[in-house]
């Protein structure tokens, strides 16, 4: 490769379509490896055609790649290892079944298309509805270990093809006797010899070395003088196609396609489509590292499947991006399409003469191909990831590994999924489940009161806590709120009501039910009263399925917390006599003042007024220095949402100060004032500030204390309202 790197004379067409068929060869040599696995033994005359399809599968979807319109960088596709080395143990049970070769080749057949089309349907499915985001949920060591499990599976199918599509083992495949014992050995030393030519010069490429060994095995029988039939006869060289093809009968019928072995082994097929899955969207995310440019992973899964859907129907098996072929093209050099294009006319001349160049290939280049591939696998997914994960996590990919080896891939997918499924409720159920939690004395409803029940409520709001959740409530984050709600009634002074506010719950499963029905015992015994607000539609049916709130003296359920929360300061405020409980103005200006005689004489310098029901006090924009405060009746501010509607925002009731901040800040008026019902205010207009402030310099200064000591007094309970968010 190298040397393309370096022809600067080269025209820039030249140079990538020279780059091009290097990545064609690299595609020609794979072809090869995965037929001489799939199509081993008896069945060996269908290597040809399986070595064609796959060409064409790659050509397919490589030209998919890169002659859509959102084209940005060469990129490249072809048949992958990883569903077939899954498959693997169904293709020797179809070669050990009592079907003549051509019956066995349609079956493999059927099973890689099948495969394929399946994971194509998959795959347009989970773009269809966004599902890619679901399969991300899995955590990282459990897809590493999968994938590296896929590569031991194929080191092991390596042997496969050394056994002539017999099951064999790494004992057994060096006590054959004669000739053959040279294969495996072969076989694992150019492997090796592989995989430090690749690590010593990375730049020249796997496809250089594996045609350099080629030419050197063909090399040492010229200089031994050994006819290559000879070699084909000590099984060096695959059997001679044109004999293999004499027992090939296209002719089969439609009744020799064993569907139902695909059917039960269907956990072996269910694992090769969801490792296809997983491998197709982590090589998106390798094809866009190696290229330097964001792919749409949704768009990319649709084309993939949409590929798979076709060429499954020739009996391919699954296909998709090529980040190893890819990145290559990127290091030296590929832009525009004349490298792709130029690489599927290479894999094109590869089909049409697929039986020269794969009884051309030694048995032991296309086994240590595979082997290498393999060891390259579990190298990038397992061993190079020791030092990056944390040994919990590499632990648990080596696990997945070795019950692949010893129970099987679909064996090892449940242990990734029930340990994905645990990590997820162990990781999810940390998360804080409580927003925020505060009493009410930092927390209050939107009602606007006097100054007397505002301190009265200051002073008792430590009875009601106030606990806003979040997130889903399930067995693994349901705890924490059980824990907390159980330290709100042991703590000192106690809680004797506790508002659950669900606004930020999604979902409930049955162990926050259960927690619920605990939580109703603990209040009673208490004599403590749980309310419920703010459930969505959702939440509130599977409470009231589950009847927990039927016949409950503890639960109380309100449809908003405001509601819920106005309720309860009533019923706080109740305990006042019957003089403090009714604040009016009067009482109002005597709480800011501290005097009873300065709070007449404002009085008497305010003007009273009668506020017909539904008569707008205040208008938002307006500029005024008037300040209000309520002797009778309600108002309430509204404000206007994005869409021009009035929402309520505060209820203002008999003592609440109206007004004070436009006042001072001597802007406009942020909302619209209404009255709730006939109401009496008094007026202390701006016009009469001034003249107070020249004529009873005193009288002012105390009004402007009051006035700075009750906007100090919200600005504090804001703050306190913030900082219990932010916990």
């Amino acid at each position: 490769m190298s040397a393309f790197t370096d022809a600067k004379s080269a025209s820039p067409q030249l140079k990538q379509a020279a780059i091009g068929v290097v990545i064609g060869f690299d595609n020609l040599g794979h072809a090869v490896a995965i037929a001489a696995l799939v199509f081993a033994g008896e069945m060996i005359a269908g290597a040809t055609i399986g070595m064609v399809i796959f060409l064409m599968a790659a050509i397919l979807g490589t030209l998919s790649l890169n002659t859509r319109r959102s084209f940005a960088a060469p990129m490249f596709s072809n048949v992958q290892n990883v569903p077939i080395a899954v498959l693997i143990p169904v293709i020797f049970l179809i070669h050990t079944m009592d079907l003549n070769d051509s019956e066995k080749i349609l079956n493999v057949l059927l099973l890689l298309g099948l495969t394929a089309i399946l994971t194509g349907i998959a795959m347009i499915a989970i773009s269809a509805f966004d599902l890619g985001r679901m399969i991300r949920l899995i955590p990282f060591a459990v897809t590493t270990g999968y994938l590296a499990a896929s590569g031991t599976l194929l080191i092991r199918s390596s042997f496969y093809v050394v056994c002539e599509g017999q099951s064999c083992s790494l004992l057994t495949v060096f006590s054959n006797a004669g000739s053959t014992g040279l294969v495996p050995l072969l076989t694992i030393l150019f492997a090796m010899l592989l995989w430090c030519a690749t690590r010593v010069s990375k730049h020249f490429g796997t496809v250089s070395w594996v045609a350099l060994s080629i030419a050197l095995f063909y090399l040492i029988l010229f200089v031994l003088d050994i006819d290559p039939a000879e070699a084909r006869n000590a099984g060096l060289l695959p059997d001679n196609m044109s004999v293999a093809r004499d027992v090939l009968d296209f002719t089969a019928s439609f009744s020799a396609l064993k569907f139902d072995i695909i059917l039960e082994n269907w956990p072996i097929v269910a694992a090769a489509i969801l490792l296809g899955i997983f491998g197709a969207m982590l090589n998106v995310t390798g094809a866009e590292i190696a290229v330097g440019r964001d792919v749409d992973t949704r768009q990319e899964t649709f084309r993939a499947g949409a590929v798979n859907l076709v060429t499954g129907c020739f009996g391919s098996s699954v296909s998709y991006v090529s980040p190893g072929n890819t990145t290559i093209a990127s290091m030296i050099g590929a832009k525009g399409r004349y490298a792709p294009f130029a690489a599927c006319v290479v894999m094109g001349g590869g089909a049409l003469f697929a039986n020269e160049i794969y009884t051309s290939v030694p048995r032991f280049v296309s086994a240590g191909l595979l082997m290498f591939l393999g060891i390259s696998i579990v190298n990038k997914w397992l061993l190079s990831e020791w030092r990056r994960q944390r040994f919990s996590d590499w632990l648990l990919s080596f696990a997945i590994v070795a019950v692949a080896l010893t129970l099987k891939m679909p064996t090892a997918i449940v242990l990734g999924i029930v340990t994905a499924s645990l990590i997820f409720a162990v990781n999810y159920g940390r998360l804080s489940v409580i927003r925020s939690s505060a009493t009410l004395g930092r927390v209050r409803s939107a009602v606007d009161r006097g100054p007397l029940q505002t301190e009265f409520l200051d002073q008792h709001g430590h009875e009601i806590a106030v606990v806003s959740l979040q997130g889903f409530l399930f067995f693994g984050s349901v705890m924490q709120l059980s824990a907390h709600i159980r330290n709100l009634f042991k703590q000192s002074p106690p809680v004797n009501t506790v508002v659950l506010d669900f606004r930020g719950v999604s979902r409930i499963d049955g162990a926050a039910i259960v927690a619920l029905h605990k939580l109703e015992l603990l209040a009673s015994e208490r004599s403590a009263q749980v309310i419920l607000c703010e459930l969505n539609p959702h939440v509130l049916q599977e409470i009231e399925r589950r009847s927990v709130l039927e016949g409950s003296r503890t639960f109380k359920v309100y449809d908003t917390c405001d509601i819920a929360l106005e309720t309860l300061e009533d019923d706080l405020l109740r305990r006042l006599p019957l003089a403090a409980s009714e604040e009016t103005a009067k009482s109002a200006l005597i709480e800011i003042t501290g005097d009873q005689d300065i709070a007449e004489r404002f009085l008497t310098i305010m003007d009273r007024e009668l506020v017909p029901e539904g008569t707008l006090l205040l208008k938002e924009g307006e500029k005024s220095g008037d300040v209000f405060i309520i002797d009778q009746g309600s108002l309430s501010v509204y404000i206007k949402d994005r869409d021009g509607k009035s929402i309520r925002v505060l209820k203002q009731k008999p003592g609440a100060i109206v007004g004070e901040i436009a006042s001072y800040s001597g802007k406009g008026r942020t909302a619209n004032v209404v009255a709730d019902s006939e109401t009496v205010v008094y007026r202390f207009a701006e016009n009469r500030i001034r003249d107070v402030q020249e004529t009873e310099p005193v009288l002012a200064a105390i009004w402007h204390k009051g006035m700075a000591s009750a906007l100090a007094k919200k600005l504090q309970r804001t703050n306190q309202i913030l900082g219990d968010q932010t916990l």
